[in-house]
């Protein structure tokens, strides 16, 4: 009976797993490796203010910021954190994205983990009921055992998927210097 479950479960994982690696390569590959010019840098112009974007540093300030757009004053970017107003100077940007509305890495893995808990459970759960309805057994306390193997096997399943799945945030590149 176990086996007749793993294998298409297996399959399952395994294809949820393997589109989001190949969709991450072809996206990068597409995107065109251009020069910055004074062009490049005035398109930022057209974001509307608000808008959510990412910061990718050069190698001697390195990181990432996430913020807000707020506009473009000369050679200065200035975005906003909800609280206050900053100017980050072209210099030292690498890259500018637009950020998609898809939730983070590990807000994917939590909601995974909570959906995987909930199918172990109930999958361990059919199963006690099973181990239970047949002919000459007797109660005991590991009837238990099947749920709670079935409860950490599904969260742990589900917290790995949805850090699969979840995380792919940066939309279109607006900006990137040479």
């Amino acid at each position: 009976m176990m086996s007749n479950f793993l294998a298409p479960f297996l399959a399952f994982i395994l294809i949820l797993t393997t589109v989001p690696m190949t969709e991450a390569q072809t996206t990068n590959s597409e995107q065109p490796a251009t020069k910055a010019t004074v062009s490049d840098w005035q398109r930022l112009q057209n974001l509307k203010r608000g808008k959510q974007i990412l910061i990718e540093y050069k190698s001697n300030v390195g990181g990432t910021f996430e913020c807000k757009f707020m506009r473009i004053d000369g050679a200065g970017l200035v975005v906003s954190d909800g609280e206050s107003e900053a100017t980050i100077n072209q210099a030292a940007i690498q890259r500018v994205y637009r950020l998609n509305g898809k939730w983070s890495r590990s807000t994917m893995a939590k909601i995974g983990a909570g959906v995987g808990m909930v199918i172990g459970t109930f999958i361990g759960g059919s199963r006690t009921i099973s181990l239970e309805g047949e002919r000459g057994h007797i109660g005991s306390e590991e009837d238990e055992i099947p749920a709670i193997a079935g409860c950490v096997i599904g969260t742990a399943a589900g917290a790995g998927i949805g850090a699969l799945v979840g995380g792919k945030r940066k939309g279109k590149l607006l900006y990137e210097a040479k």
